[in-house]
């Protein structure tokens, strides 16, 4: 019994260093969603329209994918999100889904910055809907849970192999 508990806690801390990083990575999504929250009033409905695409494969396995278009006489790019469909395998592919010329309705805010921040998202233009905020701020409370829940989790568990370990210890003396 006490090699298995000893195998559970090395289990343990690899599941630890896990829950740190799903957490870091979910926390860069929970940040964008708490600026759309903080500067939801300086977005506004528009129209994009696509005039091309662009799709990089990197040799790691990672994809950049995007829609240029044009909002007004600006340049810009979206990040389409349709969890629906899967993800492009090709610019043909998705140059399929959104033809040159596509209108799309998107949230814009021109003051936010056009970088990509994390996680393939832009803060500047975001796919529209009807409901916007009550989707965004379900995005956000779900971005919150899957960062700040993992590791007091994985915490937790652990330290409840370890009591156990102890106990067992305790228990062989």
């Amino acid at each position: 019994m006490r090699l298995s508990l000893k195998g559970l806690d090395l289990f343990n801390r690899i599941l630890i260093c896990i829950a740190l990083l799903f957490s870091l990575i979910w926390g860069m999504t929970f940040r964008n969603r708490i600026f759309i929250s903080r500067n939801s009033e300086q977005y506004r409905f528009e129209t994009f329209i696509v005039t091309g695409t662009y799709y990089d494969h990197h040799e790691d396995g990672a994809v950049d994918y995007w829609l240029t278009g044009k909002i007004g006489n600006t340049e810009e790019r979206l990040f389409p999100r349709n969890s629906s469909q899967p993800r492009p395998a090709s610019a043909e592919e998705l140059l399929q889904a959104y033809p040159k010329g596509t209108k799309v309705s998107v949230m814009f805010n021109p003051r936010a910055s056009d970088a990509v921040i994390s996680n393939g998202e832009s803060l500047r233009v975001i796919p529209a809907s009807a409901n916007f905020l009550e989707v965004e701020s379900r995005s956000r409370f779900w971005a919150g849970v899957w960062t700040f829940a993992p590791v007091p989790l994985a915490l937790l568990l652990f330290a409840m192999v370890r009591f156990l370990n102890r106990r067992s210890q305790f228990a062989l003396a």
